[in-house]
């Protein structure tokens, strides 16, 4: 279940809830709540400095239908507790700025760009945001009965600084400008502990290039100065809006993505297609495969039924994961302008690629 919303005080809140039941074929069966609550409350208004304070809240609890907890060989190691839960707490403010002008756009690169005709008066905005933000985190390494990524959060106080530059073009479908170029630098300096003997983080470099075509191409590389080496990459190509041949609707998408971390000898490569049948219905499927154990470690697919009045649509899937090792079946509804209630098994997102769509990745620094 997701809402937002706005308080009193121009202040505005989002909650994130899902309730998840797990059948593990090695490990232990139980049930999952999780639940994110989040305010956010801009600081300044007029100023040439863009500032917003936030606070985050995160409660997980799990009732286990397993207590036992056995070895490789069957034999009891100890107990499991029924019941377990534990809570986040995070908060931060975010200053930015951004600088601005205008270039016009080549006729020759219009075709590429656009795909409308007669808009040879486009212009380029370039802007450059340089930001910084400061972010705490309660300490969460409770000895809970599972562990997957949102298990075991170390308590911490990072700063993170950078810049970014974009270049917008014309107006997009809604009015408001297109982004066809985004590069961006950032790095962190965690307060509180060390990585590979420094308060530094690497340096994360990404790039995003779109057309109105619908082509998309995201890339993230993260750089270590003091190892002289880079540490890790992503890359994810997309095509969204397409038609298929047999159809007249524009509403399938495709999506590949690539990721490498050097510290975690980790490979893996992602896909996902949506294919839009027809007007109302959809069918999708998505894997993950591990080049290192040469194995799918994520799969899954299902369909999505959109109403004939745009107002609702049922997402209904399967979704088979190796790490934490469970098989769910997801169910969404979503209502238009009200929210949405469950999981899609359509278009789950992975939270560690989650900074090549320029999407603030949370909790922790993931992947590398």
């Amino acid at each position: 279940m997701r809402r937002d919303g706005d308080l009193p005080a121009g202040i505005g809140y989002a909650v994130d809830a899902g309730v998840t039941s797990f059948y593990r074929p090695r490990g232990y069966d139980g049930q999952r709540v999780d639940v994110v609550t989040q305010f956010e409350r801009a600081l300044t208004t007029h100023s040439p400095l863009r500032a917003n304070a936030w606070a985050r809240g995160r409660l997980t609890a799990y009732r286990m239908n397993d207590q036992t907890l056995v070895d490789d060989t069957g034999r009891a190691l100890g107990q499991l507790s029924p019941r377990a839960a534990r809570a986040l707490a995070e908060g931060g403010v975010e200053v930015k700025t951004a600088l601005s002008r205008h270039y016009r756009v080549p006729s020759l690169f219009l075709p590429v760009l656009t795909r409308e005709e007669g808009e040879s008066d486009l212009v380029w905005e370039h802007m450059i945001e340089p930001f910084a933000r400061l972010r705490a985190t309660s300490d969460s390494t409770n000895d809970l009965p599972l562990y997957d990524e949102i298990d075991r959060i170390d308590g911490r106080s990072v700063a993170t600084y950078g810049v970014a530059s974009r270049f917008l073009l014309g107006d997009g479908d809604d009015g408001t400008p297109f982004e066809a170029l985004r590069f961006s630098a950032e790095q962190s300096y965690n307060f509180d502990e060390q990585v590979i003997n420094d308060h530094f983080s690497d340096i994360d470099f990404t790039l995003s290039l779109r057309s109105k075509w619908g082509l998309a191409l995201r890339g993230l590389a993260s750089y270590n100065v003091g190892d002289g080496r880079l540490m890790g990459a992503a890359s994810a190509l997309s095509l969204e809006g397409i038609r298929l041949p047999f159809t007249k609707v524009s509403g399938s998408r495709l999506q590949a993505v690539y990721r490498f971390v050097r510290g975690e000898v980790l490979e893996t490569a992602e896909g996902r297609a949506i294919l839009a049948l027809t007007e109302h219905f959809s069918v999708g499927l998505n894997g993950r495969f591990d080049f290192v154990g040469s194995t799918f470690v994520e799969s899954g697919g299902g369909v999505r039924y959109r109403s004939g009045c745009g107002c609702w649509a049922v997402d209904v899937g399967v979704l088979n994961r190796v790490n934490p090792d469970e098989l769910q079946l997801r169910v969404e509804v979503e209502l238009t302008g009200l929210g949405s209630v469950g999981s899609s098994p359509l278009f789950k997102t992975s939270r560690r690629l989650a900074a090549l769509y320029g999407v603030d990745r949370g909790y922790r620094r993931y992947g590398w």
